[in-house]
């Protein structure tokens, strides 16, 4: 407050109007009070219109310290505190709090104290600001009439006289004067009046004052009313009026000094300055926009948070229009009272008529940056308005928040698949339910019409007994009930519900879950278990099997190489023929004893170049019957230039057989059209092989699952739950990757992705055999079986070799320490040192024979061979091979040797 505004409220006279600040207290919507400092603390003031906003008087409060914070709601009593200690600290604080009016209902104040007092100290009394911000903290703030600070009532006392001569001698003391100043007139006549009444640092000011006064140079200072500082008998000093008069009586000259006690005046003066103080701070405490203007509509009166809007301060804006002020706030506006700005003349006329005439009903303003504002006018008893300016904006994006929140959580409701319903207590009838409660129940969603909760219990009693339930605990879990559909059809159920308050009347809010899922999950899981058991024996007798296979390589090599052998030179043609069809059997036994060793030990059992689109074609040719008669329609999508992969053609047709039968099973119950499309295509240097049908699709719990061994959705018998894992499994075993993307309702598309044909190694087959070589050279053959061996020398004799033979690498050593060989054919796997160890010993001890050794072996599977094999860098026959094999092996060694000198040099070369 200025000093302008201090003058306006000190000068205000006893019986006098009210000034216009008085006027603007009476219209304040704050409550405001004074009292002195520490816990608890006895008020001193506080503004009669609290009794409005708790239904106390104010005198409930200011005769008991304790008595507002008797009615804190108890969970702000520790804020309260702690704010109190804060202002004690900081010399002012601001709180919110709820108090209990006498309805017993509590309301929301805000309250911004702080110590009273310019120089902000800590030890005066505390001034405060209370604010009701009910409903929503920052709802709207009626203006509520407040009683104008009482002035002190001035002193009604008798006044005393003094009767001085011209030398300032007392010669008369009246009785009033014996009391106000406790001194006897006996006492008091004949001592001088400076000495005796003014006090000491005022003495030579009145010796002055006198002396002007007895040469009759101020005349001007007779017969008015100074003030001034008496002091009394007892030295203390007080606050007095006085009017000194001349008396001539015959050539006497004497003076009559008139003394009026002041000391309550001007303690009402300093009590009034102070409340003006107090109510300045208190109108600064508001946080909301306060102006107060005179019947002229000009503003007399404002704080800080009205003028800031403006850019100005509470000083300049006195005297500014509020018709002006009214367009600068719609200039800085995008909104008003509901309606887009309109700056016109008409317009501005009509809004501000709109804003007198509103008497407390609240305007809204939006800013253009986005804040919003609400103004609301309040008529003052001078003609005059007050309007009060309060920021909304954390209530409208409180508003907003919640209007998102509401409907973010019907949204969430309303597509959660979880079945939720609100039901009524006592009279059942379902107030809601979500539309997964609707379809749970064959219903329609939105309800069209209300139906009853005991029209949902197959047995009516069920829900007595629920009731039951929900009244002795509040809630239940897993309870388990009999239900029906809309339909009739009846289902196991389990319900968990809790019993809440809703609009004054109790609800049940529960969720259904349907159990006939969950009890086929436990016959799925008995299933899984007896499929897991089944697995076992699998997996144990694929074990044995698989060495047994393992095993059957040598003789197989013995019958494939004797049969074709014997077809090469029998002279019969009878003979030929049959050695031929044994020939022939032999070969499609290692064929089937490879496959078998392929998936037993997880690794591909021969890769070449595949051509996937070859791969597709030969499986629809097998499978194209069974899709015709299911009325699949199959669309093909192959690239032209797809380049191959390097993988096993026959695997591969079993991925892709395994993937169509897939695609096949999942349409089977697929009631509209039935597509399955194949696609090839080459991304970089990946080539994509894509089956996509148009079945059900796969859910998401079990998307993650369908590669799992033995995981399968299908009925008991209809299948085995391994197809898509030899699929995963095979695909990875060629360096490829293979994924599934799916859509409940709209199929499933299983996508392989394998690199391009990159070859690791040289395998021989019946279409690439080397030429064998032209001359005789010398063959050292090493392998434990002796069947084999001799298998081996055969066909090499017959070509013309000098062959030997050992049954180890220890003894292969022992001869090649005696003699050279050509060719070395040596095993993997021998007791006494295996193909490996004696392909690092040569390293070591001859150099020079690494680039002459070649490998047979049975076992190209496991994970050491297969190294072996790649970083050896050799070439190799697989057990069982054919005498076709065997010399291309021969003379691929024989050649490159031949051509490129020893392989000790070019080994060396590479290291």
């Amino acid at each position: 407050m200025t000093n302008v505004d201090t003058h306006v409220l000190t000068t205000a006279q006893p019986g006098a109007g009210l000034s216009p600040i008085d006027q603007a207290v009476a219209g304040s919507p704050a409550v405001l009070y004074a009292r002195e400092p520490g816990s608890p603390a006895k008020l001193r003031y506080i503004s009669a219109n609290i009794e409005a906003l708790t239904g106390y008087p104010a005198s409930r409060f200011m005769d008991s310290p304790n008595f507002a914070r008797e009615r804190l709601h108890p969970d702000d009593v520790a804020a309260y505190r702690t704010a109190l200690d804060r202002l004690s600290e900081t010399g002012a604080a601001s709180l919110e709090y709820r108090l209990k009016g006498d309805d017993n209902r509590y309301r929301w104040f805000r309250d911004d104290m702080r110590f009273a007092g310019r120089d902000g100290s800590t030890c005066g009394e505390v001034v405060g600001c209370m604010i009701e911000i009910s409903p929503q903290k920052q709802a709207e703030i009626r203006l509520r009439d407040a009683e104008v600070f009482k002035a002190a009532v001035t002193d009604a006392a008798l006044e005393p006289f003094i009767v001085i001569d011209e030398a300032g001698v007392i010669v008369d003391f009246n009785p009033e004067a014996e009391r106000i100043f406790g001194c006897p007139r006996d006492n008091a006549i004949g001592q001088s009046f400076i000495e005796l009444i003014v006090p000491e640092k005022r003495r030579q000011r009145h010796g002055d004052l006198m002396c002007r006064i007895k040469a009759r140079g101020e005349s001007g200072l007779l017969n008015r009313i100074l003030e001034s500082e008496a002091m009394k008998a007892d030295g203390s000093i007080f606050p007095i009026e006085l009017k000194i008069t001349e008396v001539n009586l015959a050539d006497r000259r004497l003076f009559v000094v008139e003394i009026w006690d002041i000391s309550e005046r001007v303690q009402a003066r300093q009590e009034r300055q102070r409340l003006a103080q107090l109510l300045h701070d208190a109108v600064e405490c508001i946080p909301n926009g306060l102006g107060i203007y005179d019947a002229d509509d000009r503003v007399i009166l404002c704080n800080q948070a009205y003028a800031s809007f403006f850019g100005e301060t509470p000083r300049s804006m006195i005297g500014r229009s509020a018709a002006d002020n009214h367009r600068q706030a719609l200039l800085q506006s995008c909104c008003w009272d509901g309606e887009r700005v309109d700056l016109s003349d008409e317009s501005l006329a009509h809004s501000m008529a709109r804003l007198r005439s509103a008497d407390g009903e609240p305007i809204e303003l939006r800013l253009e940056n986005g804040d919003w504002k609400q103004v609301t006018s309040h008529p003052i008893g001078n003609g005059g308005r007050v309007y009060v300016r309060s920021d909304i904006t954390r209530l409208k994006q409180a508003e907003a928040s919640l209007r998102e929140s509401e409907q973010r959580f019907r949204n969430i409701v309303e597509t959660c698949p979880l079945p939720l319903s609100v039901v009524g207590f006592e009279g059942g009838e379902i107030i809601y339910e979500s539309p997964a409660a609707a379809t749970l129940f064959g219903r329609s969603w939105p309800a069209e019409g209300r139906c009853q909760a005991v029209s949902c219990y197959a047995d009516p009693a069920d829900r007595e007994a629920f009731l039951e339930a929900m009244r002795k605990d509040g809630g239940v879990d897993g309870y388990e009930v009999e239900l029906i559909k809309a339909d009739g059809t009846r289902f196991s159920a389990s319900v968990a519900a809790r019993l809440i308050e809703h609009q004054g009347a109790q609800v049940i809010v529960c969720s259904v879950f349907d159990l006939t899922e969950r009890k086929a999950v436990e016959e799925e899981i008995a299933r899984q278990r007896e499929a897991l058991h089944q697995s076992e024996k699998l997996s144990a007798l694929g074990s044995l099997l698989a060495g047994v296979a393992h095993e059957l390589n040598n003789p197989l090599s013995v019958v494939v190489g004797q049969a074709l052998l014997l077809k090469e030179t029998a002279i019969d043609p009878k003979i030929a023929e049959r050695a031929g069809k044994i020939g022939h059997a032999a070969d499609r036994c290692s064929r089937i004893v490879r496959t078998f060793l392929a998936m037993a030990r997880q690794q591909p059992s021969q890769r070449t170049t595949v051509d996937l689109n070859d791969v597709i074609e030969a499986t629809l040719e097998v499978t194209g019957y069974s899709l015709r008669t299911a009325n699949i329609d199959v669309t093909l999508d192959l690239s032209a230039d797809l380049p191959p992969v390097w993988a096993d053609e026959d695997q591969m047709n079993q991925v892709v057989t395994n993937l169509i039968v897939n695609a096949q099973q999942a349409m089977a119950e697929t009631r509209g059209a039935r597509r399955l499309q194949i696609a090839t295509a080459l991304d970089e240097d990946l080539v994509l092989l894509s089956v996509r049908d148009s079945g059900p699709g796969i859910r998401p719990e079990i998307r993650s699952r369908i590669f799992e061994p033995f995981f399968t959705t299908k009925e008991v018998g209809g299948g085995t739950g391994i197809g898509l894992a030899v699929c995963h499994r095979i695909v990875e075993s060629f360096d490829g990757e293979i994924a599934v993307d799916s859509e409940v309702g709209r199929g499933a598309a299983f996508t392989i992705a394998l690199p391009t044909a990159t070859p690791r190694s040289v395998v021989l087959t019946d279409d690439e055999v080397v030429p064998q070589a032209s001359r005789s050279s010398k063959l050292l053959v090493i392998d434990d079986e002796a069947e084999v061996t001799e298998m081996l020398k055969d066909i090499l004799t017959e070509d013309g070799h000098e062959v030997k033979t050992a049954e180890s690498g220890k003894a292969a050593l022992d001869l090649l320490s005696r003699q050279e060989f050509d060719v070395i054919l040596s095993d993997l796997r021998m007791p006494n040192m295996d193909g490996p160890r004696l392909f690092e010993v040569l390293r070591e001890l001859s150099p020079k024979l690494l680039g002459r050794v070649g490998f047979v072996t049975g076992d190209t599977f496991s994970p050491s061979v297969s190294t072996f094999l790649t970083e050896s860098r050799r070439p190799f026959v697989q057990k069982p091979f054919t005498p076709e094999e065997v010399r291309g092996l021969v003379g691929e060694i024989l050649g490159n040797h031949r051509n490129t000198g020893d392989f000790a040099k070019q080994s060396g070369d590479r290291e």
